[in-house]
């Protein structure tokens, strides 16, 4: 993972729970790493394994933070947990820098609602076009 990050500074992790996930990311060379749950009391537990971390307790669906903050967001595993999961894409597409990446994964849950988002993106970041 450490030769990915090179060009990625900014590091959100959105529900990052109770796994030392961020603490692993942090670990490597990089500006800033931010883990987010919904959960204070995984946040405290996350933060008694390791003092440096910084957390953050917020909803996926109102993100606390500015415009293009973030070179590359982690969601794994979290939006088949909200009620509005398509909120939580508009906020994760807005804390993203302009050349930012987003790594995302859901088990058996319908993102179609993601089509147009992934083509916007794909228009803005790359230039490409998704049919």
């Amino acid at each position: 993972m450490g030769d990915y990050l090179i060009d990625r500074q900014r590091l959100l992790d959105i529900g990052c729970g109770e796994s030392n996930f961020v603490g692993r990311v942090g670990s490597t060379p990089v500006e800033m790493v931010v883990g987010l749950d919904v959960s204070i009391e995984a946040l405290r537990k996350l933060k008694s394994q390791d003092k440096r971390l910084l957390l953050v307790c917020a909803d996926a669906q109102r993100l606390p933070f500015c415009a293009e903050s973030f070179d590359l967001v982690f969601c794994m595993e979290v939006l088949e947990h909200l009620s509005r999961p398509q909120r939580a894409v508009t906020e994760i597409y807005g804390s993203l820098d302009v050349r930012g990446v987003v790594a995302l994964s859901t088990p058996k849950f319908d993102i179609s609602f993601m089509r147009d988002f992934l083509i916007t993106v794909a228009r803005r970041v790359i230039g490409y076009e998704i049919i």
